[in-house]
Formats: C-alpha cells, sequence, structure tokens
C-alpha cells in the first residue's frame, strides 16, 4: 500500500487512534484483530478495559480492504513472498544475488555487501544489547558522560533563549514549550549493563502493557550511528556510536563540537516542537497545548520552509541530470528541526567561549568560521541517482539540501563570510 508518508506523520497525532481490544476487532478483524488473538489477546469481551493505539487510521482502512479483498491462493502467494524475501540474505548465491540486486542496487544504487559484513550487521541486530555492552567498554566513560550532560545543558539554554526571543510565541506558550523542555528526558551512551538475549523482544514488550512508563528503556543500541528524539515519552537519545570523532571529540574545539553534534543534538531538541512534536506535551500525551494565534503563526512560517526547499531541483551527482523536485511538506518537520538545529547550536557556541576563559584556541573569526565549516563537513555524502531518487519520496532530504537550505537562512553565515546580498547563499527571500 503505498500511502503518503506526510499522511502517515499527521495520522501519529490522530484523537481517533485508540481503540479497545474488542472495537479494534470489529473494526479491523483480519489486519488487526488476528495479531491481537496471536499475542494472546481476548479481543471479545467486551468489557475488556484494553485499548490499542493505531498510529493511521486510513492506514490501516485501506489494509484491512485490501486483505478482504484477496483470495486464499493470493494470501498464500504472499506469504511464501514474504518468507523467501525475509531469508534471501541467509540462503545460497541465487536468492541472496537476486535480493542484493533489486533491494541494494536497483532501490538504492548500493553495490552488495561482503558475507562478513551481513553476518556482522544480523549480529548485532538480532543482540544488539549484548553487542553494546562490549562497545560501551572500549569508547564510553563517566567522565564523557559527564561531558554530553554538561554540552547538552548548554543547547538547551541556548533553546530557552530562542524561545525568550521568539517575539510571534505568547507568554502562556512560550511557558509551556519551557515546560515541555525542562521534563525532556537524557539517555545518552547506552543500554543496561544486564542485556536482554534474546532473538525476539515481543514477550519483553508485551509485559510491559498496563505498567507505568518507562522513559529508561532503550529502543536502540549503543553501536547506532544515530539521534534521536522520541516524542511520545519526551526522551533525547544519544548513543555512543554518534559522539564519538569526527562528529564529537572532547579533547576537540569547541567550534567544532558544537558545529557537528552539536547542530545533531539541536536538531533532535527542535523535533520536539517541529510541527508534529508540537503536538505532544512534554510528558508524550497528545495535546493541542499551543494558543490559536501562536499556530497560526507557525504555520504560516512554516510554510516559508515549504516553498524554499520546495523550489530545489536535486540533480544527479555522476552527470549532473535532473533527478527531481524536494516535496517541501513531506520533509517538513526534518527542515524545521535543521534550521533551528543549526540556530540553537551556533547561539550555544558564542555563549559558549563568552562566557568560558580560553575555552578556544581559535580567535573569533578563525572560531566561527571553524564552526561553519564543521557543519558542512557532517552533512558530507556521496549518493548515487538510486538513492537520490529513493530520498525524493522520504521525509529526509538529500544532505546537500539540507545543509544549503539551513545556511541559506542563516544571517550569521552570511556575515561570517561576507556574503553579499542577493548572492546564492544570502539570498533576501
Amino acid at each position: 500500500v503505498q500511502e503518503s508518508k506526510r499522511r502517515l506523520q499527521e495520522g501519529v497525532t490522530s484523537s481517533n487512534n485508540r481503540l479497545s481490544l474488542s472495537a479494534a476487532n470489529a473494526l479491523y478483524p483480519l489486519g488487526v484483530g488476528l495479531q491481537l488473538q496471536g499475542f494472546g489477546f481476548d479481543v471479545h469481551k467486551e468489557c475488556n478495559t484494553n485499548t490499542i493505539l493505531l498510529e493511521n487510521l486510513y492506514y490501516v482502512d485501506v489494509i484491512e480492504k485490501l486483505l478482504r479483498s484477496l483470495s486464499v491462493d493470493e494470501l498464500k502467494t504472499i506469504i511464501e513472498y514474504n518468507v523467501l524475501n525475509f531469508n534471501a540474505p541467509f540462503l545460497s548465491a541465487p536468492f541472496s544475488n537476486a535480493h542484493s540486486e533489486f533491494y541494494g542496487k536497483v532501490l538504492y544504487g548500493h553495490e552488495p555487501l561482503p558475507r562478513a559484513t551481513i553476518c556482522r550487521s544480523e549480529v548485532s541486530t538480532t543482540f544488539g544489547d549484548l553487542v553494546g555492552t562490549h562497545y560501551l567498554k572500549e569508547v564510553w566513560t563517566a567522565d564523557t558522560a559527564k561531558h554530553i550532560e554538561s554540552f547538552v545543558q548548554t543547547l538547551e539554554a541556548s533553546f530557552e533563549t530562542g524561545l525568550d526571543s521568539a517575539g510571534w510565541l505568547d507568554d502562556t506558550t512560550r511557558a509551556k514549550a519551557k515546560a515541555k523542555l525542562s521534563k525532556l528526558t537524557h539517555l545518552f551512551g547506552g543500554g543496561p549493563r544486564t542485556p536482554r538475549l534474546s532473538a525476539d523482544n515481543t514477550a519483553f514488550k508485551l509485559a510491559q502493557i498496563g505498567t507505568a512508563v518507562d522513559k529508561q528503556i532503550w529502543e536502540t543500541t549503543a553501536q547506532t550511528v544515530n539521534a534521536f528524539n522520541q516524542r511520545e515519552t519526551n526522551v533525547l537519545m544519544l548513543p555512543a556510536a554518534i559522539l564519538q570523532p569526527p562528529n564529537y571529540d572532547a579533547k576537540a574545539d569547541p567550534a567544532e563540537n558544537f558545529g557537528a553534534i552539536g547542530a545533531k543534538i539541536g536538531h533532535e531538541i527542535t523535533h520536539g516542537f517541529d510541527d508534529v512534536g508540537r503536538l505532544f506535551d512534554g510528558d508524550g500525551n497528545v495535546t493541542q497545548w499551543w494558543s490559536a494565534a501562536v499556530t497560526k503563526t507557525f504555520d504560516e512560517k512554516s510554510n516559508c520552509f515549504v516553498e524554499q526547499y520546495g523550489s530545489m531541483d536535486v540533480h544527479s551527482e555522476l552527470t549532473g541530470e535532473l533527478v527531481g523536485k524536494l516535496d517541501g511538506e513531506l520533509i517538513l518537520p526534518e527542515i524545521i528541526a535543521d534550521n533551528g538545529g543549526l540556530n540553537i547550536a551556533y547561539r550555544a557556541y558564542r555563549d559558549y567561549v563568552h562566557a568560558v576563559a580560553d575555552a578556544t584556541k581559535y580567535t573569533k573569526e578563525a572560531g566561527e568560521k571553524i564552526f561553519w565549516i564543521k557543519y558542512g563537513q557532517f552533512w558530507c555524502a556521496k549518493n548515487s541517482d538510486a538513492y537520490l531518487l529513493h530520498l525524493l519520496g522520504d521525509e529526509h532530504p538529500p544532505n546537500r539540501h539540507r545543509l544549503i537550505g539551513a545556511v541559506q537562512n542563516s544571517v550569521d553565515f552570511a556575515k561570517v563570510f561576507n556574503c553579499p546580498v542577493d548572492s546564492p547563499m544570502n539570498p533576501t527571500k
């Protein structure tokens, strides 16, 4: 089923998505009911007070109609295909090569991976907590954790300064935004020292039903090179792997750290207040805590991003030929976070070097330029045409466009590099 990702993003916040188990089974007996029964739930008890939260009812509606329209033989064929497709990478060469050719080369332009690389990836995925425990022993220390905590607090203070200076916010909404920021839970490094050794976490997750939300549970592994803002729990999660050089180094100059990982962390903080994140409060509940006037202004300002990025063409990095055009609506949450994260990081860097004596080895001019150079290096990437085509349907635009768009919107960048007004990197609109 091909569904607009933008529509799926909006569906997350629908107030109609919570259903009782019996209601979910009555509405979607094939798409939802059978799965619930497979997990051991009684979906026929009308007095059952357990509820289920469906991310997008439109999607579930389409799936239910599709399942009802298929014959038994068609369903068998789909199951057979999925079994073969899932296991193809682990079977003999004809299967693994066919899988790699389509899902790697055709869809994403990736060359086949060596068998050893595939095996390492599977071990890391299947036993992520165990691998993460050993990884943390190599790269993570108490001093690192302390330094990261202080670093993130500096970025949060910068975000709060931005809230104070945002004239389009009213006092009530600004106060609620600060309250949400104050409740942001930090998870840095990796998960518990005692790993869950299981090839399937289903039993563990089912056991959490009916219990209080545990914000200390890691939904990723220490060796994952990424960062996350979990809007449903208001958690900022920074695995150890992304907190490594060249993204972050405790011994590096602040200009380098703020320009690279600082902007990334600022990006994740901003996600809690983007066009989807703003619909969740500090406890992760879906609620409208913005005033109508502030919401209207936010939407108007967001539309400027939609128009700016929506006008960007994507060209082949190999031939220069046009691949397509960005969808400003689809990528809106990411570009809001990109622009917000960059502003947070640059403000935090300037505040930090002003407050801490001898914080940087660079002159003011050199330090500011290093900040921007590191920000650009953070986004360095080389993409095949197939992967660029894939990104045109993804909420994450190509790195080149993320970099150029955010920098074009920065008055500070234009000042540091003396970009003339109306030049490509300092447009008036």
